[in-house]
């Protein structure tokens, strides 16, 4: 499905591929099940497709959906339980300070990677959901804080939250680029497998993920990987 290759994702060609055999419609009955009595997207009703977003807004959503089916598909229902109940405590995403955020932080940082990496590989620059500059400038925002995913322009051009959503570029990605002030992005070597074998049912926080990459991947580039999870306020 997914055809085009855009330079502003440095990724390998395996690395698309195994993303396209993750969001796939094998996963979103299960998805579904588990949802089906509190589903948190439609309690907050925001990543809900309908045919006034156009073409690529349904096509994003459907990614951004089928990026959560893969997740649950891996870490099953007692884990998704626990990031349900938190949407419906603390209203959507809430500021981060309530218990379990580190489940929706993890959880939303996906989602809406693979909604908007999709995205640009699907229909390329020309989309009208985020541009390919706007899916680098990712601004981080310390918790608790308001500002969960804030996104500006249509196109996007810039967004930040203290949801960690650019951090799974600036993991797979090889540009070197400023995160935030005193803060470079200098990861470097690890792809959308090492991140989707990490995602287990235990790893329930950003550190978690960032811990388990580290173990799982001989203490690959440490020093900037803690870096940047330091940089994103998840240390």
């Amino acid at each position: 499905m997914i055809a085009t290759y855009l330079s502003c994702v440095s990724c390998e060609k395996e690395d698309i591929n195994f993303i396209n055999s993750t969001a796939n419609a094998e996963a979103a009955p299960n998805y579904a099940r588990a949802t089906n009595t509190a589903n948190p997207y439609t309690v907050r009703n925001m990543k809900k497709a309908n045919a006034s977003q156009g073409t690529d807004g349904v096509f994003e959503t459907t990614f951004h959906e089928l990026g959560h089916a893969s997740h649950f598909k891996k870490v099953g229902s007692s884990y998704w339980i626990k990031y349900i109940n938190y949407i419906i405590t603390y209203g959507a995403y809430g500021d981060g300070h309530g218990m379990n955020n580190e489940y929706v932080a993890l959880g939303e940082a996906w989602g809406y990677h693979i909604g908007y990496f999709l995205t640009l590989q699907e229909f390329g620059s020309t989309n009208g959901i985020i541009s390919i500059n706007g899916f680098e400038n990712f601004d981080p925002v310390q918790k608790p804080s308001n500002a969960d995913v804030v996104r500006y322009g249509t196109p996007i051009y810039n967004w930040r939250g203290w949801i960690p959503a650019g951090i799974i570029l600036d993991i797979t990605d090889t540009q070197a680029d400023w995160v935030r002030t005193g803060y470079r992005d200098n990861v470097s070597g690890y792809t959308y497998q090492n991140i989707y074998n990490a995602m287990d049912s235990d790893v329930t926080s950003p550190q978690k993920l960032r811990d388990r990459l580290l173990s799982e991947n001989g203490n690959l580039d440490e020093t900037d990987l803690r870096n940047l999870f330091e940089a994103y306020y998840w240390d």
